[in-house]
């Protein structure tokens, strides 16, 4: 299902990526329908559900949206299809199950940050088995995200960045499981402006991917890391985040 022939292309293109996702797309499918924004398009990959999922995407109460359900070669390869079937002009991330902040989150970002390349906020997280709010992710976004700010860790969710489309590059698929933070950090090189909405954009349930593959997600992300910023950086990086990682554990702790 395309964009009607003639009708004008969207100002976002949000793409949601799934599979047997038919109890966790409800939550982003009411969060788009609820958006006082209705500029954007709707792009669905799904990698061959076996549940409903299809079939709620394809009945949501969104007037722009793309429904694709084939084989595909993992998340990434599936969030690549999506980035070229993107009409918009500004492009984001919401898998199934994530959602915006408040039914004001894209016209906030559209109102305070339309000229930016990339438009960036915090992320709030939630309890995956529970729903109870958890408050806002660990790492915090940096007040003024550059590249080079990703030495120091995944500092911002993807889910919670815009990037306009114009700039955007394709996740390489030899990466399993980080290939976000090498996608960031080569957009972000390309990018002339960035702006801090200084809001929250997304709700994200933890347990992702990255989330149940700690170690070999780690493993990964040191070596883009190394990649991009070289050996000396990256362990001087880390040796500092592992002697602050127990404080900053703590407090984050305490608050939630």
């Amino acid at each position: 299902m395309g964009l009607i022939k003639g009708m004008m292309k969207p100002k976002i293109s949000i793409i949601t990526v799934c599979l047997n996702a038919e109890l966790e797309i409800k939550d982003t499918i009411n969060s788009l329908a609820s958006q006082t924004f209705k500029d954007f398009e709707w792009i669905v990959i799904d990698g061959m559900s076996k549940d409903n999922t299809v079939k709620y995407a394809k009945q949501a109460p969104i007037e722009k949206k793309i429904v694709v359900s084939e084989k595909d070669e993992g998340l990434y390869d599936a969030m690549n299809k999506g980035i070229k079937l993107a009409n918009g002009e500004f492009l984001i991330f919401l898998n199934a199950g994530d959602y915006f902040y408040d039914k004001d989150t894209l016209k906030d970002l559209m109102e305070s940050c339309q000229h930016a390349d990339i438009i960036y906020g915090e992320t709030y997280i939630v309890d995956q088995k529970t729903g109870k709010p958890l408050g806002r992710r660990r790492l915090k976004a940096p007040e003024n995200l550059t590249y080079r700010k990703l030495l120091w860790g995944m500092l911002v969710s993807h889910q919670s960045v815009l990037i306009r489309k114009e700039i955007v590059e394709f996740y390489d698929t030899k990466y399993k499981i980080s290939a976000d933070i090498d996608w960031l950090i080569r957009c972000l090189k390309k990018t002339r402006k960035i702006c801090n909405a200084r809001r929250y954009v997304t709700c994200f349930k933890t347990g992702g991917l990255s989330g149940k593959n700690v170690i070999p997600a780690l493993i990964e992300r040191f070596k883009i890391q190394v990649k991009h910023f070289g050996w000396i950086r990256v362990i001087l990086a880390h040796l500092w985040i592992m002697f602050r990682f127990p404080v900053q554990y703590i407090i984050y702790r305490r608050k939630v």
